[in-house]
């Protein structure tokens, strides 16, 4: 997202996002600490996550930042963001998972050795402790408003669809370990996932199918790249059982992963069907939880 788009978007108090809340007014705003953007259409059970879109890093820490900006771009996920334009609500990240990795418990939520990010050495430093003070103060930032949002609409309509978005590579050596061809989709699922939820996974899974790409028609597998082990998905899960939250690893089948260069017809292809899929998604999952 572009930085001369946030300028224009103000930050919100807490006291302003709960009356907002609380009187179902439709608002767009950063997070009191500008690490996420809320953005509230209209009030509905349906939700969209996506931690780690983000591209920005205090310029403090930059200047003590062995990998390069470009390097970056390989393990973000870039572009998810444009995928949202269905969903009534939306939380996005605009902080590097470089910076903090708000999908990855607290304690380990700073890349500070080697094996925590995919063998690359972030840092020709270590991070002063203010420094990363700082950063988990952010990570707080977005968890807490994540959860108040989630539990504002869960109080608010009960049953509640959370999809938590992400991109995932698949070209580079060090996920030879997974059978390929790679999906498309990869829905990351628990075994409660299926037990409460498996009418709405199943469309979705249906419904993901019908997208025709480069590759051919979409896959669709679970739990084939990742498993339900992030920290977002965890919490919610463990806080809100009215919730399901269902990370969606996409295949990054519309952009040079090295680079973070996009096909940008693949990308729109993909945006427009997303759109058409994911209120029907909405639908059935309203009818399953009614």
């Amino acid at each position: 997202m572009e930085e001369t788009t946030l300028d224009a978007i103000p930050r919100i108090s807490w006291v302003d996002l709960r009356k907002n809340l609380e009187s179902k007014t439709p608002f767009e705003a950063l997070s009191p600490l500008a690490t996420c953007l809320i953005r509230v259409r209209e009030y509905s059970p349906f939700i969209a996550n996506v931690s780690h879109s983000g591209h920005r890093v205090r310029e403090e820490l930059e200047m003590n930042m062995l990998i390069e900006e470009q390097e970056r771009l390989c393990e973000e996920d870039v572009g998810v963001d444009r995928f949202l334009d269905a969903f009534p609500i939306q939380i996005i990240a605009l902080d590097s998972r470089y910076e903090y990795d708000v999908n990855r418990p607290r304690k380990h939520a700073v890349y500070l050795k080697p094996f925590e990010s995919w063998g690359k050495k972030v840092w020709r430093n270590p991070p002063r402790p203010e420094e990363l003070e700082f950063s988990l103060e952010k990570y707080d930032d977005y968890h807490e408003i994540v959860e108040f949002v989630v539990e504002s609409i869960q109080k608010m309509f009960g049953s509640t669809l959370v999809l938590d978005l992400h991109s995932y590579n698949y070209r580079r050596s060090a996920q030879s370990s997974v059978k390929t061809p790679f999906p498309t989709f990869d829905l990351v699922l628990s075994e409660e996932d299926k037990k409460e939820h498996q009418s709405t996974i199943d469309f979705l899974s249906t419904q993901l199918k019908t997208i025709s790409t480069p590759e051919g028609p979409a896959t669709v597998l679970e739990n084939a790249v990742f498993q339900k082990d992030g920290a977002i998905a965890e919490r919610l899960q463990a806080f809100f059982p009215d919730v399901l939250t269902l990370p969606i690893e996409i295949k990054k089948i519309y952009m040079e992963e090295k680079t973070g260069v996009f096909h940008e017809e693949v990308l729109e292809s993909l945006r427009s069907s997303l759109n058409e899929i994911f209120p029907k998604v909405f639908s059935h999952f309203r009818k399953q939880t009614s």
